[in-house]
């Protein structure tokens, strides 16, 4: 083949990847890389097809990355240079082919950077489609925050650029707010509020699609005291409740919810 093509890279990633999650992560970065091409003035469709495609073999073999790329993709026709890409995103973790062009540095820095970007958009009532570098930068910051998304990595890729972490994140968001309805961050719109009526309690986001795991916790425990939990007609499993806090779980149903808590001194007075 002459040209991977957009439609090309799907239809191979699809005989290997078949996850959510994975197929999500290379639209994330597909779209990242389209934004980074018309950065540096190259092909867009050639970089989010390179994009789609980087992480062909990783569901079949996690602990052996890239392993299982070269040959088979050289075999499919893909050129040479969407090759080395690839296994150029892998550098100093599971590959040793360095990032020497345009396209492998952003490949390199991209990958982990949209993990970021999609975590904190997903805190936000109206997804990336309002998400500015500015408040990204604020969740950049907290080391906790995303934290199994390696700065390190995505530092050292913005180094190779030569360009500073806020302006690859604002190009990625960019790019990402461009694909916002199918990387599934355009906001609440089709999804579900989940309204925390007291202080204490926490979770990962506000919206949630229907079906989709709600985790819940519940910090602010004082001794002698019972807690009553309430919702509007859902389920709550405990997973733990102990001296630390309450860990509550349920399956969004189709239409917001709300929790709140009653607490009760059981103290006695003598």
């Amino acid at each position: 083949m002459e040209k991977l093509t957009l439609e090309k890279a799907k239809e191979i990633n699809a005989t290997m990847v078949t996850e959510e999650h994975l197929l999500l992560h290379a639209a994330n970065v597909s779209a990242a890389m389209e934004a980074m091409a018309e950065h540096f003035g190259e092909d867009k469709e050639h970089w989010a097809a390179v994009g789609w495609l980087h992480d062909y073999d990783y569901e079949k073999y996690p602990e052996e990355h890239l392993l299982h790329t070269e040959e088979p993709l050289r075999e499919l026709g893909v050129p040479e240079e969407d090759i080395r890409a690839i296994m150029a995103h892998g550098y100093s973790i599971c590959t040793d082919t360095e990032p020497l062009t345009d396209m492998e540095k952003s490949l390199f820095a991209v990958d982990e950077l949209t993990g970021i970007v999609q975590a904190a958009a997903r805190m936000r009532p109206a997804g990336i489609t309002d998400m500015e570098v500015k408040s990204f930068m604020k969740k950049w910051k907290d080391k906790r925050f995303a934290a199994k998304c390696n700065r390190e990595l995505i530092l050292k890729g913005c180094e190779m650029l030569g360009m500073d972490i806020r302006d690859v994140a604002e190009i990625v968001i960019r790019g990402m707010k461009a694909h916002a309805e199918e990387l599934q961050l355009a906001g609440i719109s089709g999804m579900y509020r989940l309204n925390l009526g007291n202080a204490g309690f926490r979770s990962e986001r506000t919206a949630y699609n229907a079906g989709e795991k709600v985790t819940v916790y519940f910090d602010m425990i004082a001794s002698d005291t019972d807690y009553h939990f309430y919702t509007d007609d859902v389920e709550l499993q405990r997973v733990y409740g102990n001296s630390n806090g309450y860990e509550f779980t349920f399956e969004m149903p189709e239409h917001d919810v709300t929790i709140s808590v009653e607490s009760r001194n059981t103290m006695t007075c003598l």
